[in-house]
């Protein structure tokens, strides 16, 4: 394979995991420990198994996007749910806004302990638990310090440069 072929599959492997670390909540935490990309262990010898070891962890992320679906879909209804609150002026959609936020909180907490019960483990959104990501848009909430309009207003710094190192 010439060094532009493998610098193409380079390429399409870090996207992927990219988008998919994204899409899963994945903390830089989290990203930094898939060694498979981020320590310079890259040899020509290595190639095929980490290749393969990327591979994997992408249908792994695919796999695990699609079980936790429903969680990661009402983390966006929640946290949607808690812009418009803060940006709401009438009483009454306040209060019929406040009313879905606490039935969708309901929702993620059970969906979290379904988690919990099937895993043995939290299920962690940008490195935080459920409960944690609620409490945090909770808190920014009552600040009313604007709309939160990004996963880093509620979780920190997400590490927007790359986190593969390909050596």
């Amino acid at each position: 394979m010439t060094d532009t072929g493998r610098a193409k599959i380079k390429e399409k492997l870090s996207h992927n995991l990219t988008i998919l670390w994204k899409i899963c909540h994945y903390s830089t935490e989290q990203r930094r420990a898939f060694k498979y990309i981020c320590n310079n262990l890259y040899k020509d010898d290595l190639r095929k198994t980490r290749l393969a070891f990327c591979d994997i962890e992408v249908a792994f992320l695919k796999q695990y996007y699609a079980k936790n679906k429903q969680m990661f879909e009402s983390l966006e209804v929640y946290k949607e749910q808690t812009n418009k609150l803060r940006s709401t002026v009438s009483v009454d959609d306040k209060a019929l806004i406040t009313k879905n936020l606490l039935e969708t909180e309901k929702t993620l907490k059970r969906l979290e302990e379904e988690y919990r019960t099937e895993n043995g483990k939290d299920f962690y959104t940008w490195g935080k638990t459920i409960t944690e990501t609620i409490d945090k848009f909770s808190s920014n909430n009552d600040k009313n310090s604007g709309e939160i309009t990004t996963d880093e207003d509620i979780c920190g710094d997400l590490g927007r440069s790359s986190p593969f190192k390909w050596n």
